[in-house]
């Protein structure tokens, strides 16, 4: 099999880079690859099985977006706004007429009216409301997602294709985290606080610092680094110092793999606090979790845990034994037998929650096997002391008798 392999590597500054060149030495074991890394290089579809588009929302996506348009292929969409990247191939090129079809095409009357105020420097660009990404996805033969909250939102958007969820990955080499502490000037004791990647706006980057700056009072010593390519609608060195940090945050720029990665290593905490989301799987989270490092993220998009869910089965769970205990105390095998009923409904309410956790994928098939196994278990056992006190004749201890006939003991 044949593969065109679209997508920026390294030294772009783009965490799919990064990704990229992880992904292709494996790839290769499997498939004949080919790849387009720099726009410009000539492309015969007909040579190929297959046309693998890597797309992110950034400008080093030009060349891959572009391609996609006029050569369908697969799409593996690491976000689902692509906003900021049709700006750049229009509105930096200075191709306004081309931005104002796209608004139109994607959002109709009204975002053609917002584009008219963002080219009379009236207004900016609308990139949270309107995602740009009709295009791409209505010539996609199918699509690569990284996660459960990307998948919903391709399909809410539109597509009706094949979509494959595969797992982001993470590849953490052996790294002296002391080494790196040494480079920055911090031991041990240093309290160090890192935030990595590209500095957007979205990522919080001024709130953290504004709470960072509180902290300081709790902690003097601590210390904070960004290691990441500044970005051009936030003005992090000047924020920096408006806030009097100077002496505790340091900017690192954009770094290699290597150096980015010991960073990583050296960090107490790692911040990766994005607000709002277009869906993106952040490559930087993944190997701060796979270097054991303790993050804060946004309880947002593909970042969310469905902590409702595990709330309402963890309630259910002490239902069960609620209700077999509030039973039991009521020394009345009637009232008894309808507390056990309502245990057995909450042991079946359990069994309906690990369906949905198991549909969504927070759970595997074996975990939700034995889990399930046991919930039916406990709901047999339930359901045979309930046949077992409604023929025994049994009344309960309140109901004792100067006959001396059988009770509930207690």
């Amino acid at each position: 099999m044949r593969l065109a392999f679209f997508s920026p590597l390294p030294p772009s500054a783009s965490g799919i880079a990064d990704y990229s060149e992880a992904l292709l030495d494996p790839l290769r074991r499997i498939v004949d690859v080919e790849v387009f890394s720099t726009p410009g290089h000539a492309f015969d579809p007909g040579r190929f099985d297959v046309a693998l588009y890597q797309l992110g929302n950034n400008p080093h996506h030009d060349f891959v977006y572009e391609t996609a348009l006029r050569h369908p292929g697969v799409v593996v969409m690491h976000e689902s706004n692509l906003h900021h990247l049709v700006a750049h191939i229009t509105i930096t090129s200075g191709d306004w007429d081309r931005y104002m079809r796209e608004a139109e095409y994607n959002g109709g009357a009204a975002a053609v009216a917002h584009a008219e105020r963002v080219r009379a420097l009236q207004a900016g660009p609308d990139y949270e409301g309107l995602p740009m990404n009709r295009r791409i996805l209505e010539g996609a033969k199918a699509l690569i997602v990284h996660s459960r909250f990307m998948a919903t939102e391709m399909r809410e958007t539109g597509f009706h294709g094949p979509i494959a969820q595969i797992p982001h990955g993470a590849w953490t080499p052996v790294v002296d985290r002391c080494a790196y502490r040494d480079r920055l000037g911090v031991d041990e004791t240093t309290p160090l606080i890192g935030i990595f990647g590209h500095l957007k706006p979205y990522k919080r980057i001024a709130e953290s610092l504004r709470a960072f700056r509180r902290l300081l009072h709790v902690e003097p010593r601590a210390k904070m680094i960004l290691a990441g390519a500044a970005h051009p609608d936030l003005a992090v060195d000047s924020l920096i110092r408006a806030l009097e940090l100077t002496a505790h945050v340091r900017m690192l720029g954009f770094t290699p793999t290597e150096d980015f990665t010991g960073y990583i290593a050296a960090s107490d905490i790692v911040l990766n606090l994005r607000y709002p989301t277009v869906g993106e799987t952040s490559g930087s989270l993944l190997r701060a979790l796979g270097l054991g490092r303790a993050v804060i993220v946004s309880d947002v998009g593909a970042f969310a845990r469905d902590f409702g869910l595990r709330d309402q089965m963890r309630r259910a769970c002490v239902s069960i034994l609620s209700n077999i205990a509030e039973g039991f105390e009521r020394s009345g095998t009637g009232e008894f037998v309808q507390f056990l009923s309502a245990a057995k409904g909450s042991a079946g309410e359990v069994r309906a929650q690990l369906y949905v956790a198991l549909d969504r994928k927070y759970i595997d098939e074996s975990s939700f096997r034995e889990l399930n196994q046991m919930a039916t278990q406990v709901s047999r056992m339930i359901s045979g002391l309930m046949a077992y006190l409604k023929q025994s004749g049994i009344k309960g201890t309140k109901y004792k008798k100067a006959s001396g006939g059988r009770q509930l003991e207690t």
